[in-house]
């Protein structure tokens, strides 16, 4: 039991260090760009913002493209039943005579 709380402990600790090596980090990126940190982080915020919102634009295309495959190729499966349904159809017919 012991070494899981201290397991916990140096995981705590090592997640404070690296959030405050990232925290050090932005402050001295921020100083690069000549802004305040907290603006900085706005502007990394909308960044990923943007990103991520052009990832979603980019798979609802792939989506879209992919459900235009599926229903292609339903549709070729349609005419192909249709066509198989109307040679039975003209056979049966032709075969009673008609």
């Amino acid at each position: 039991m012991a070494t899981m709380d201290i397991d916990k402990e140096f995981a705590a600790v090592d997640f404070k260090i690296k959030m405050l090596i990232r925290k050090r980090a932005l402050e001295a990126e921020a100083r690069i760009y000549g802004m305040t940190p907290l603006a900085y982080a706005e502007m990394l915020d909308q960044q990923t913002k943007e990103a991520r919102l052009a990832r979603q634009a980019q798979q609802q295309a792939e989506s879209a493209a992919a459900m235009r495959q599926v229903g292609a190729a339903y549709g070729a499966l349609v005419r192909g039943l249709q066509q198989a349904a109307e040679s039975f159809a003209q056979g049966f017919q032709e075969a009673m005579g008609r």
